[in-house]
């Protein structure tokens, strides 16, 4: 089809495409919310030895980074505190594959050490 001869389906082919790479482009799908929020309830307490912390479950996009000690991990997610030595609310982050992880230095809270990592998401 010659489009030069048809200038009303550019706009069309080109919101089409717009679609079809905004979707290419979306992150991975989330896993399951409530068992990720009991996993990292129980990773919280095994880390801190604090149980029932309050916490909310913050999610990355591709290029998000951030440091912290791990919490919680499934098959495909990661789950960090970016705020260790923080004993209120946390901000837990969420990384789900495809990421990169590196260990970082410790992080020393009240004379105790948490080994951290630090994660891209891909």
């Amino acid at each position: 089809m010659n489009t030069a001869k048809h200038p009303h389906f550019k706009p069309l082919f080109t919101a089409l495409f717009s679609v079809a790479v905004a979707a290419l482009a979306q992150p991975p799908a989330l896993p399951d919310v409530p068992r990720l929020r009991k996993l990292v309830g129980e990773g919280l307490t095994q880390v801190y030895g604090i149980p029932n912390t309050p916490f909310v479950l913050k999610y990355t996009k591709p290029g998000d980074a951030s440091s912290g000690v791990v919490v919680a991990t499934t098959n495909d997610t990661l789950l960090i505190d970016p705020t260790p030595c923080v004993t209120n609310q946390k901000g837990i982050i969420t990384f789900v594959k495809p990421y990169k992880e590196s260990k970082i230095s410790d992080a020393r809270c009240n004379g105790k050490s948490y080994p951290q990592i630090q994660v891209i998401q891909q």
